[in-house]
């Protein structure tokens, strides 16, 4: 165990080494340039952010409009009274605050862990490749992480009202966490999934209000903006419907013929489809196992990796978000349930994506280019096994094999 924290320890120092950069952290620079326009009365869906004078020593990227939800922006805005150096030191900690809170309640002693459990999945968790990802770029995936977990904890002690609240505000700030309410759907937590629409609701119309109902309806740029091809073209894009797309591109482009690029779309809306329908039939049965706690917490798990495919975009960072599903079934290997098939596809998704980044870093210059989009690919290979094993621990719930305990 010491030589695992060893070399948690090393990484972390790494990780940290490459911060150097601080406020030039590109999507960090994006969310300050964008907020600050906001702030001064200018609409962040409109205007070039690289032109824009206040912002002109920041890096905002190849993307020049904000692609943040309205709730996100004004959230935001409070950071751009510091200095851009000052903010990112703060939005930092408070993004590893976030992660250390919603760890300590995924792996807490409430789980039924010895110690050396709840130190080997937190050293695991850290070392977690998408997670440098996420500090690498100043991300903000950490916060809807905090809130998923919330709602979980919440959701498994009967407390749907702060259940609905934490999935409202995840929903607000990133706009793809919603499709989490299908898992209140279909867990039957009517309260709950009452308390997310109202808070929803009047979230969005205090956004209206304080953001501008006009600059608030500009949101839809970005959407238009994040699903365009420049956005399914980029193998880190984990979505499945990005990932379908580029198969075909990729067929088309090995002489497949032109039906690639006429299938294209409709085989992306199929496989969300046929994603959707099979998470579905997966919680109704995962619900009707062991009482309110083992439904809950398998359907929870199954419904995040879901969420992470069927967004409009998911980049790798969004991956950070497996690790309540990752948690949730290491937990339960630990007290002895039954994870006989979600174990190891979990370990392989691990591995995969780890492996992965690990080779393209090393990747000489000359590279073949199929060999590297190859293994860039396997960002969604992983993506894809992390959602078989949800799929999986849902499975194995309701099979009867799981023990009726009250927590997962």
């Amino acid at each position: 165990m010491a030589a695992i924290w060893v070399a948690v320890l090393l990484h972390l120092l790494a990780v940290g080494a490459k911060l150097g950069g601080g406020a030039g952290r590109p999507d960090f620079s994006h969310y300050y340039a964008a907020a600050l326009a906001a702030r001064k009365g200018l609409d962040p869906y409109t205007i070039d952010l690289k032109r824009f004078a206040a912002a002109r020593s920041l890096d905002v990227g190849r993307t020049v409009s904000a692609t943040g939800t309205p709730s996100f922006i004004l959230c935001f805005e409070p950071l751009t009274l510091l200095s851009p150096q000052a903010a990112y030191r703060a939005w930092t900690g408070i993004n590893f605050f976030l992660l250390v809170a919603a760890l300590v309640t995924l792996i807490g002693a409430e789980r039924g862990l010895g110690w050396r459990s709840r130190s080997a999945m937190a050293a695991l968790a850290l070392l977690y490749p998408p997670l440098e990802v996420h500090f690498q770029y100043a991300q903000s995936q950490i916060v809807v992480l905090a809130l998923l977990v919330l709602m979980l904890r919440a959701l498994e002690r009967g407390r749907d009202a702060t259940a609905g609240l934490a999935l409202a505000l995840a929903g607000l700030l990133r706009g793809f966490p919603l499709i989490m309410a299908g898992c209140l759907v279909t867990l039957k937590r009517w309260r709950a999934l009452g308390y997310a629409m109202g808070a929803f609701a009047i979230g969005a119309f205090a956004t209206a209000i304080a953001f501008g109902l006009a600059r608030a309806v500009g949101f839809t740029r970005a959407i238009k903006l994040i699903t365009s091809a420049q956005f399914v073209a980029v193998p880190a894009n984990v979505a499945l419907g990005s990932f379908v797309s580029r198969l075909c591109w990729y067929g088309w482009a090995v002489g497949f013929g032109e039906g690639f690029l006429t299938l294209r779309l409709p085989a992306a809306i199929l496989a969300e489809i046929g994603l959707l329908a099979l998470t579905v039939r997966a919680t109704l049965r995962s619900h009707h196992c062991g009482g309110g706690g083992v439904g809950v917490g398998r359907a929870v798990a199954l419904w995040i990796s879901a969420a992470i495919l069927l967004a409009p975009t998911a980049w790798l960072h969004y991956m950070v978000l497996l690790l309540v599903p990752f948690a949730l079934i290491a937990a339960a290997a630990a007290r002895g349930e039954n994870v006989s098939h979600a174990a190891p596809v979990a370990v392989a998704s691990y591995l995969t994506i780890a492996g992965a980044m690990a080779a393209v870093s090393v990747l000489p210059d000359g590279t073949s280019a199929w060999l590297r989009l190859g293994l860039e690919e396997l960002g969604s290979v992983s993506m894809l096994a992390a959602y078989a094993a949800g799929y999986w621990f849902a499975v194995d719930g309701w099979r009867g094999d799981t023990p009726p305990v009250g927590a997962t």
